[in-house]
């Protein structure tokens, strides 16, 4: 029995190695981070940050327009003079108050109220009327800026707008003659009274 020669024998297949693994080693694999989804942005900023950003820009660009306004409105007022007593006017009599003068304006808040007595006359003069009512050069006429009369009460603001006049603010117990619709004294008058007088000013 013949045996037959060997042929060439076919090429045996390459021994693969496996690839090494990573360094370090983790078994599981940790996660890989996920990306974080980008939000739109304002000039750089988060959305809250604009939020805020554009409020605390609102906030000041108010103020600053608030006080620009108050400025051309011609500014606020200020207090100049106040007046807050219990004041007791004899049957016959009269009380007089002199108002401040020589500002641009002025506003009088006159708040009367009747404490005592019966009822009576306020009047707002400038000085040449009251001494022709009830000073040393009376005429026997009568002539005021403002007439309250008969009345046990009184709330009100007063303008005074002319600087080159000063006025004064009498509380009347007096039966004037010359006046039908004043009040008639019925004895001694107690009022309580607060005057407040407040002047323009620009800022």
């Amino acid at each position: 029995m013949t045996t037959a020669a060997p042929g060439p024998s076919a090429p045996s297949p390459q021994h693969q190695m496996p690839l090494p693994a990573p360094w370090p080693y983790h078994y599981p694999p940790p996660p890989q981070p996920q990306p974080q989804p980008q939000g739109r942005t304002f000039f750089g900023l988060s959305p809250l940050a604009a939020i805020i950003l554009l409020l605390i820009v609102g906030v000041v660009a108010f103020i600053f327009i608030a006080i620009l306004l108050g400025g051309l409105s011609g500014g606020g007022e200020d207090l100049v003079q106040s007046y807050d007593e219990d004041v007791v006017v004899g049957e016959g009599g009269h009380f007089r108050l002199d108002l401040s003068f020589g500002f641009v304006s002025r506003r009088v808040e006159v708040n009367i109220t009747t404490t005592g007595g019966g009822r009576f006359d306020a009047y707002l003069m400038d000085e040449g009327q009251y001494e022709r009512v009830y000073g040393n050069e009376s005429t026997n006429a009568f002539s005021a800026v403002r007439r309250f009369e008969n009345i046990s009460a009184l709330m009100t603001n007063l303008s005074l707008p002319d600087t080159g006049r000063s006025y004064i603010l009498v509380i009347d117990n007096v039966d004037n003659p010359l006046l039908a619709t004043d009040a008639v004294p019925t004895g001694t008058l107690t009022v309580d009274l607060l005057v407040r007088v407040y002047e323009s000013v620009d800022f």
